[in-house]
C-alpha cells in the first residue's frame, strides 16, 4: 500500500502498488502530519494537529 498527500486538496489517495489502483481518497482535518499503518495493514491513522484529532481510514 502507498499514501500519497495532496496539500492543495487536504486529500490522502491510497493507492494499491500492485494494481496502480486508487484504494481510497480521504479528506483530512487541519494540518496533517504523516501517516501510519497499523500493524495488521487494516487501517491508515492520519494525526490533525490543527484539529488536535485522528483521521482513520
Amino acid at each position: 500500500m502507498e499514501i500519497q498527500a495532496s496539500g492543495a486538496t487536504n486529500r490522502y489517495i491510497i493507492i494499491d502498488p500492485q494494481t496502480d489502483s486508487v484504494l481510497a481518497t480521504v479528506e483530512y482535518g487541519k494540518d496533517a502530519h504523516g501517516a501510519a499503518l497499523t500493524v495488521d495493514g487494516r487501517y491508515v491513522v492520519i494525526p490533525n494537529r490543527q484539529s488536535n484529532d485522528l483521521t482513520i481510514v
